[in-house]
């Protein structure tokens, strides 16, 4: 509770007047569009007798745009500020945007690992099997050829 209301007494001191405005006109906002809308909102400020309402999303400027919405709003807005005795400014206009965040950017580097072949070709055969034998007298053929080139 006291962080809450050192945030108050900032918000009345009158260089931060734009900010309680902010602040007022939000929870304002968001109190009259109810549960279902208020998600939609992101923040809305004052500044001309505009109401500047940013959305988070292009459907939600949508919903909110329909002129029975801005009429509402402006109505409700208007009396809410006069019955507390704001002294802001009386809203004529209601403008919503959306918010413009661009995710971040994930950079993944390509590398291509290149590893040192270990074995030497340095091992006996113990295979019975004559295929076998083969198979394993070629390999250790290559590997006796990479261990050289390796030097």
């Amino acid at each position: 509770m006291k962080a809450q209301e050192v945030i108050n007494h900032i918000l009345n001191l009158p260089q931060y007047r734009r900010a309680k405005e902010q602040t007022l006109a939000t929870k304002a906002l968001k109190e009259f569009l109810g549960k279902a809308k208020a998600p939609l909102v992101r923040y809305a400020y004052l500044r001309d007798n505009t109401l500047f309402v940013c959305v988070k999303a292009p459907f939600a400027a949508q919903e909110l745009k329909h002129d029975s919405n801005i009429i509402s709003i402006k109505n409700f807005l208007n009396m809410y500020f006069a019955s507390k005795n704001l002294g802001f400014l009386r809203i004529e206009n209601v403008k919503f945007f959306v918010a413009k965040n661009k995710p971040p950017k994930i950079v993944v580097r390509k590398s291509v690992l290149v590893l040192k072949e270990k074995a030497k070709g340095n091992f006996e055969l113990r295979c019975k099997n004559p295929k076998l034998a083969q198979i394993f007298l070629d390999l250790r053929e290559i590997l006796r050829q990479k261990a050289k080139n390796q030097v």
